[in-house]
């Protein structure tokens, strides 16, 4: 049978695995589901298991995913390919650096920043790569009242400035930085006007640090790696402590710390919490609700309306979870009628949620993938509580 987005996510896999040829990989699709597909990989006649690439069809974006991976050995050739599409070698590090009239040898930074807003509270993120290598990490809670006051936008600029101040504490005199909110760059170059005591405050920092800065506007939560981990750390930093982030080992609590880190990070959407689960195992969830494929349009345009709002709710109850508690990061849509999300507590893993949404079944939880039963009870309990307090924001 055909799949939601089959022919888009196939395409995209095809001209992935053009890519991964031209690098000694040998690539095939093993699998199609509605939302994701997934490539075996292989190189030097070893078989490294599978890379899953991602769709998001509301924002029509491609992420990876590499915990099917068996060695990770390939991970950061993986994704450097996926976003790049080379591999930076010192041939490739020194044509980059002749590009832009570097001293041969010297090191190159990019930075990535975001920041979030959750209950009333601000949060920045910063990833730093040297080389194209994850280097060092960021985050923060902002509380200084001139920032606040602007949510994310406010956060996003804090991740700037500690940035820069790790950077002038590195002694580094050169960097990229990788930002979604177009302000960032404009007030610094005068393109805008500063005009609250915010901006002016930002861009006199930024334009006195003595740091040479190329701004690179990125598209905010399209999938591109680097920036969708800064997110999840700027959400970390306003008290969303997402799995990921809370398991990060160089995750830095405080703004302004330094130092170097050279552990290997995840990437945002991996698995944090336990392992990860197979769409398929143990679910049959095609035999159970089978998926209609061929619509019309207009039953097409319902099926999207119900896998956006299922998507919302999910993202909601995570969040829910996490401020009682719990460990909780939203996976993915199964299937097109399934939202799966994991869930932990006290540094274990509890199991999967599975939330339904179909003309039949409308925001129906299902336990049956949380192993321990007291668990289940009191997730379910969470879960009505959770729709209580929606249901009164609608005034219901």
């Amino acid at each position: 049978m055909a799949y939601l987005y089959e022919d888009t996510l196939c395409k995209k896999a095809e001209e992935f695995i053009r890519i991964l040829e031209k690098h000694g990989f040998k690539s095939q699709i093993v699998m199609v589901r509605d939302y994701f597909i997934k490539l075996s990989v292989e190189r030097d006649n070893k078989n490294y298991g599978n890379l899953i690439i991602d769709y998001k069809a509301k924002k029509n974006t491609f992420s990876i995913r590499t915990q099917e991976l068996a060695d990770k050995s390939l991970e950061e050739d993986l994704y450097n390919l996926w976003e790049k599409g080379y591999l930076p070698d010192a041939g490739v590090k020194a044509e980059i650096q002749e590009q832009h009239g570097k001293e041969k040898g010297k090191d190159i930074y990019e930075i990535y920043v975001d920041g979030s807003f959750i209950n009333g509270c601000v949060g920045y993120g910063v990833v730093i790569l040297r080389n194209g290598q994850l280097f060092k990490e960021l985050s923060g809670t902002v509380t200084d009242d001139l920032f606040t006051g602007s949510r994310q936008v406010g956060g996003e600029i804090a991740g700037v400035i500690e940035a820069l101040k790790w950077c002038k504490n590195q002694g580094i005199e050169e960097i990229s930085i990788y930002y979604d909110f177009e302000n960032l760059k404009k007030w610094v170059t005068g393109e805008y006007s500063a005009n609250t005591a915010m901006s002016v405050t930002y861009r006199d920092f930024v334009r006195n640090c003595g740091i040479s800065i190329n701004w690179n506007k990125v598209l905010g939560h399209s999938g591109i790696r680097w920036n969708e981990r800064a997110d999840k750390l700027a959400k970390s930093g306003a008290g969303l402590q997402t799995a990921d982030a809370q398991n990060a080992d160089m995750l830095i609590k405080e703004p302004g710390v330094t130092g170097e880190q050279s552990t290997r990070e995840q990437s945002v959407g991996e698995q944090s919490i336990g392992g990860y689960s197979k769409v398929s195992e143990g679910l049959a969830i095609e035999d159970k609700y089978p998926v209609i494929n061929n619509k019309s349009p207009a039953i097409e345009n319902k099926s999207e309306n119900l896998l956006e709002e299922l998507e919302t709710i999910a993202e909601k109850f995570s969040h829910f979870l996490a401020c009682n508690g719990y460990k909780a990061e939203y996976l993915r849509i199964d299937n097109g009628i399934a939202a799966k999300i994991k869930v932990g507590k006290d540094d274990h893993s509890l199991g999967y949620i599975n939330i339904y949404n179909t003309s039949k079944l409308h925001m129906q939880p299902r336990y049956h993938e949380i192993r321990d039963s007291e668990s289940r009870i009191e997730l379910d309990k969470l879960w009505n509580s959770f729709i209580a307090k929606q249901d009164e924001g609608k005034g219901k």
